[in-house]
């Protein structure tokens, strides 16, 4: 059994596995994601303190970032939608005069001043004025079931998709006070459930449950269609409206591009797409990205770590899909769709092209007699990148991983070009 602290290589009695209860592993993996760790890695207390102090800095920083950057974003859109087709409109005013066009021979009821105002004016003494808005027209009034009597009468909306119940600090509305109550925890952020196995922490107790039934992997829930099972009702739902339901039919449309998605929070992810809103930033390069996961994939590239292996010859890849590809392409083997490029920058002085632009500019470096890559062993010099890689591994054998001068090959690379 290894003895050593995997971060200070001390020996010392006082070690535990970073698999251990209070996820270690994933702290690290967060702090340095360019490194492997392995569950079967030791640690040991000091490290473990200075890991934990490193681990609530990160966070600390994280939180105030992204309230700095809501502070900055743009107030939110409000959003109506008809019930009786998928029609959207940013005013209510419009809404209403279009939900008469579904109901024929009616004429715009008139309002009678004495049942409300747009202002509630009733009051009880020793409790808070409450009022109740119409979302398809500006009426207000005191009770949550006038709304719904009222939007039932006039907009022939059915009582039990009413949503009487508005957040106060965005635009989602509810049908039930509860569901509002839950939704404004969200908005708290207070993280006070946490689970038992993996330390992860979650906002509400519905959220705890479902993420504790991916520990027990009982998969009870089965598809009818499939051979697949889930763990929970709720990823066995999304599963159908993915794979097995129409694209024609998912719920959430881009009004800037017509893509359609299932989910929505697909539909919200792929918006900041077009709004820019990149929150997940690479600490190493500054990239930003869209979401965590994207993140995450990012940062293996920034790893020499290639732990995808091919066992029919000596490819290896940071990404399991480049594997799948290379498999289909190199070996016939699995389904992978192997990506085809457009070749759609020419070269002017050659029939050479390139699918893409940088490509092309390195090219034209050829025939202007450019040969920025100079070696500093033999004095060779090349104007693509490639062969010079190629001229490092074969005459000073000298890879990417490494070996020959130790150091890889970018590291060196940047040494010539400096």
């Amino acid at each position: 059994m290894d003895t050593k602290c995997c971060v200070c290589l001390n020996c010392v009695d006082t070690l535990q596995k970073i698999a251990s209860w209070d996820s270690l592993i994933t702290k690290l993996q967060d702090l340095v994601p360019e490194e492997e760790w392995c569950d079967d890695y030791n640690i040991c207390h000091l490290c473990t303190t200075e890991l934990e102090r490193a681990y609530e800095f990160r966070q600390l920083c994280i939180r105030y970032t992204l309230e700095r950057k809501s502070a900055l974003l743009p107030k939110p859109v409000e959003i109506f939608s008809c019930y009786h087709c998928s029609s959207t409109f940013t005013d209510k005013q419009i809404l209403a005069e279009h939900i008469y066009t579904h109901q024929e021979d009616r004429k715009p009821p008139e309002v009678p001043k004495s049942l409300y105002t747009k202002k509630c004016k009733l009051k009880a003494p020793n409790k808070k004025t409450r009022s109740f808005s119409c979302e398809v027209c500006d009426v207000v009034m005191p009770q949550a079931k006038q709304i719904v009597e009222h939007c039932f009468s006039e907009h022939s909306i059915a009582k039990k998709v009413v949503k009487p119940y508005k957040c106060d600090k965005c635009v989602m509305r509810f049908t039930s006070s509860a569901n509002l109550i839950q939704h404004k925890k969200y908005h708290d952020g207070s993280r006070s459930h946490i689970c038992s196995i993996c330390g992860k922490s979650y906002i509400t107790k519905s959220d705890l449950t479902v993420h504790e039934y991916t520990h027990f992997n009982r998969r009870n829930y089965k598809c009818d269609v499939c051979v697949k099972a889930f763990n929970t009702n709720k990823n066995l739902r999304s599963h159908m409206l993915v794979v097995h339901t129409d694209p024609g039919l998912w719920k959430y449309g881009c009004d800037v591009c017509s893509r359609r998605f299932p989910l929505k929070s697909g539909y919200e992810q792929h918006m900041k797409r077009h709004t820019g809103d990149k929150q997940f930033v690479c600490h190493i390069c500054e990239k930003s990205f869209v979401s965590r996961s994207e993140l995450q994939k990012h940062m293996r590239y920034h790893s020499q770590v290639k732990p995808f292996r091919c066992d029919h010859c000596d490819k290896s890849y940071k990404d399991k899909r480049l594997l799948d590809i290379h498999l289909a392409k190199s070996h016939g083997i699995g389904n992978a769709k192997v990506p085809v490029r457009e070749r759609k920058y020419a070269c002017d002085a050659c029939p050479s092209s390139f699918s893409e632009k940088q490509k092309l500019e390195r090219h034209a470096q050829t025939h202007a007699g450019v040969k920025p890559f100079v070696c500093l062993q033999c004095d060779k010099k090349y104007s693509d990148k490639y062969y010079f890689k190629q001229h490092m591994k074969s005459v000073h054998n000298l890879s990417e991983e490494g070996h020959g001068f130790g150091k890889d090959l970018d590291s060196y690379e940047s040494e010539v070009m400096s």
